[in-house]
């Protein structure tokens, strides 16, 4: 079941809600409003947690399960492995309704409102799918374009994102190849092995070690950028800031 709490704009809509308690799971609760796009309406569903909106034509699961995996798939910081697993945990058969008795959530009322007082701008955005004929691709990109409109709510979605997928879904890193030695630079941060300890742990409640850990990457890349001379297979410092 995917989880949908919906508002006075929907109610018309639903002929049957549940009144059971939801499940707390990652990625499986979202509200949902009713939106006007050029004369067209439209679904708006956010994720409670995350606020990953996603833009549907109708209430329909499959439609939802295949915009959410193509929009999945286009997250780059998110791991192969680690978008199959959240692919496979949000796709569901059914969507079940919950009637929240008031207004949309505050999230999603100010996504909403986003694109309603940014319409001119948000069409001239997603004017390249106007004519596109396969709905799912349109849609998502319609989804993923509404961060354009305001990069703070993109970056605190993908900073949410990030941390959620990093405590959900987490990857073990492969061990580092021990025939490998520093020659002859002395390395001016803390020996990774120290913290193998803390592979595969949740990022929230070891906020201290986490702080650390960045710390040290980050003194990686600063004597990285100070010794390393530029030439074949160089890596500009500015592109591994995410590796942080």
């Amino acid at each position: 079941m995917l989880p949908v709490r919906y508002g006075i704009n929907l109610a018309p809509e639903i002929k049957e809600n549940k009144i059971d308690i939801i499940k707390n799971e990652p990625f499986t609760v979202w509200d949902a409003d009713v939106i006007n796009i050029q004369k067209q309406k439209y679904y708006l569903l956010v994720e409670k947690d995350t606020s990953f909106p996603i833009l549907l034509t109708k209430l329909d699961t499959k439609l939802f399960n295949d915009v959410f995996a193509n929009a999945i798939k286009s997250y780059d910081f998110i791991l192969f492995k680690q978008q199959q697993k959240l692919v496979s945990a949000v796709k569901s058969k059914q969507m079940s309704f919950y009637d929240t008795k008031s207004q949309a959530s505050l999230m999603l009322e100010k996504i909403r409102k986003l694109i309603e007082d940014n319409q001119s701008e948000y069409l001239n955005l997603i004017d390249v799918v106007k004519d596109e004929k396969n709905i799912v691709d349109k849609l998502t990109v319609m989804s993923a374009t509404i961060f354009a409109l305001d990069s703070q709510i993109g970056q605190n979605f993908i900073s949410k994102m990030i941390d959620e997928v990093s405590t959900y879904f987490p990857i073990k890193p492969q061990k580092p190849n021990r025939r490998y030695k520093y020659v002859d630079l002395v390395p001016k941060f803390e020996d990774f092995s120290n913290f193998e300890k803390y592979e595969n742990k949740p990022v929230k409640g070891n906020e201290k070690i986490v702080a650390k850990i960045k710390e040290n990457n980050q003194k990686l890349i600063d004597q990285y950028a100070k010794y390393v001379p530029a030439g074949i297979g160089y890596i500009q410092p500015e592109t591994v800031k995410s590796f942080v």
